[in-house]
């Protein structure tokens, strides 16, 4: 009896309301997924559709209000994942994850992709910029309508802050760097080249 009266409480006091809590977690960030999302920031109103699948599709009258739209739907889809490559690429993951990162955050910082990105906005042409400044405010608007962030903001104790069109480039820069991430193996390919010619190096 006493252990049935200590299950019967964890669920009531415990398993109960973390299910509960859970639920609306996932529930309450979700995107819509059909229907208009009404702009605050003067852009015009978008409509986003989804298909069977999820995949998001989104008219707008205008290329930059398609573009702000983008920036709705990657808010409302990836925020996380986004905001996490912003950490990273501005050395700053160690605000969330304590000093066990600081070596990753010494070495952005040294690559300076953040630096980089601010300074090539000085560089931009105006239609560049605009397109910019529409995805940062399509993102910023997205969040500012969520009732709850993601999960993974409340279990990192961590804050979305504002996006903005540095953070694009810098987070551009980022992918980009990721891609030269095979140089060694393109070495290795010239070497062969080099050495045996293209047709014998292709079939190594």
């Amino acid at each position: 009896k006493m252990l049935l009266g200590i299950i019967k409480k964890f669920c009531l006091f415990v398993f109960l309301p973390l299910s509960i809590s859970i639920t609306y977690f996932i529930y309450s960030h979700l995107p819509e997924y059909s229907g208009k999302f009404i702009s605050p920031s003067g852009y015009s109103n978008i409509l986003i559709k989804r298909n069977e699948h999820g995949i998001p599709s989104i008219e707008a009258p205008t290329l930059k209000d398609a573009i702000y739209g983008m920036g709705v739907v990657h808010a409302q889809e990836r925020l996380w994942s986004m905001d996490f490559k912003r950490k990273l690429v501005s050395g700053t993951v160690s605000k969330v994850f304590g000093k066990s990162s600081l070596p990753i955050d010494k070495l952005f910082r040294n690559l300076s992709f953040k630096r980089y990105a601010i300074y090539s906005l000085d560089f931009l042409d105006k239609e560049s910029k605009e397109m910019l400044e529409a995805y940062a405010q399509g993102i910023n608007d997205a969040v500012a309508q969520m009732k709850v962030l993601p999960l993974e903001y409340w279990l990192s104790w961590s804050k979305f802050e504002p996006w903005t069109p540095a953070d694009s480039l810098a987070v551009g820069k980022l992918m980009a760097f990721m891609l030269t991430w095979d140089w060694t193996y393109e070495l290795l390919m010239s070497t062969l080249d080099d050495y045996f010619g293209p047709e014998i190096a292709d079939h190594i």
